[in-house]
């Protein structure tokens, strides 16, 4: 997909959809329950990232400094993305780092629904919005990486920032929200949180936490048959041996539960095995070679041995072949989404999930 980065055309991105945790028990009063998601909260935030080459006789170093939008190489950011050739880290001569790019701005969409309110709010409640439920990022992928017929690997590693929260304000900048809405905005120091007007220097990358060796498959290449108009993909001659081939071409998943609770006071609703039923057939008569359903049923008694929990849509799937739907079992917890107006308006219920 096409993009730039730092002015500079780029050709490929690796985009990243992560799920925001599930919030329960966020309400007013609830500042230890907070606290544990402000590191997530943190990575729907942009930082400024500013960058400096430093160079001696053996090789150039670069140095990573949060800073203001205004002076910052990199005004929107959130993660370092790490390209190299090996999954072992120790063999790897050829790495790239590229910054991560944010679709659109999380903090302009809580200026722009909240007026001024932060998007986070250290004692509680959790902010009422649904546009924190998934988190949308993407890496850049190196020109020198976009040619490569095989394998390669990526480091995800989190830029470390503390969540601006309570009245510590926003990183806006004049351009996103026009002078006159500057001019009253309510901006994070970065003088004072970073401590000099330079910024914060980053620990050097080797010490920080990150998601390694995600492994990157480049696509097949195509090419034109002599003599015929069509464009076809050698994905035979192009396929990667040690990658298995798939196991279904067409695959659809559904998480569901046998009752449930709508909105607030809404009531409850408990026709999902006959719903269910319904909609395995038809994706089964359309041509769908494979579905999975993850089986979000609450068990009616707290006895926590299994098989003597009844799973009312687990005796819808056995009604089809095991060749054409997988039952599992997701017993994660499913939160109320309650009204605006109630004490818990940040919570997300499973439509969000």
């Amino acid at each position: 997909t096409g993009g730039t980065n730092n002015g500079s055309k780029i050709k490929s991105q690796i985009r990243f959809v992560a799920q925001n945790k599930r919030r329960c028990l966020t309400g007013r009063g609830k500042s230890e329950i907070m606290k544990q998601w402000e590191p997530q909260i943190a990575l729907f935030q942009p930082i400024a990232v500013s960058v400096s080459s430093q160079e001696d006789e053996h090789q150039s170093r670069q140095s990573y400094y949060l800073t203001a939008p205004e002076t910052a190489t990199y005004p929107e950011t959130r993660f370092l993305c790490q390209f190299h050739d090996s999954d072992n880290n120790s063999n790897n001569t050829h790495v790239i780092t590229t910054f991560s790019e944010y679709p659109f701005s999380y903090e302009y969409i809580n200026w722009r629904k909240r007026n001024d309110k932060p998007m986070f709010i250290k004692d509680g409640p959790d902010v009422e919005i649904v546009d924190y439920s998934t988190l949308l990022f993407s890496c850049p992928i190196p020109p020198s990486f976009q040619t490569k017929n095989h394998r390669f690997y990526l480091n995800l590693i989190p830029i470390p920032s503390v969540v601006r929260g309570n009245n510590e304000g926003s990183l806006l900048t004049e351009q996103q929200v026009g002078p006159s809405e500057f001019s009253k905005l309510h901006r994070f120091n970065t003088t004072l949180h970073y401590g000099s007007a330079k910024g914060a220097l980053l620990p050097p990358i080797a010490n920080l936490g990150r998601l390694e060796n995600l492994p990157i498959c480049p696509p097949p290449k195509s090419e034109v048959r002599e003599g015929a108009a069509e464009v076809t993909a050698s994905v035979k001659n192009n396929r990667d041996p040690t990658i298995a081939p798939k196991q279904h071409r067409l695959v659809a998943c559904t998480w569901s539960a046998a009752t449930y609770n709508r909105r607030g006071k809404g009531g409850s609703v408990a026709d999902t095995p006959a719903r269910l039923k319904e909609w395995l057939a038809f994706h089964q008569m359309v041509g769908y070679d494979h579905i999975y359903v993850y089986d979000n049923t609450q068990p009616e008694t707290n006895d926590t041995d299994e098989p003597n929990h009844h799973f009312p849509l687990r005796d819808i799937t056995n009604l089809f072949s095991n060749d054409f739907v997988t039952w599992i079992r997701w017993p994660a917890r499913v939160c109320n989404n309650n009204l605006i107006g109630g004490r818990w308006p940040g919570e997300r219920s499973s439509q969000y999930a």
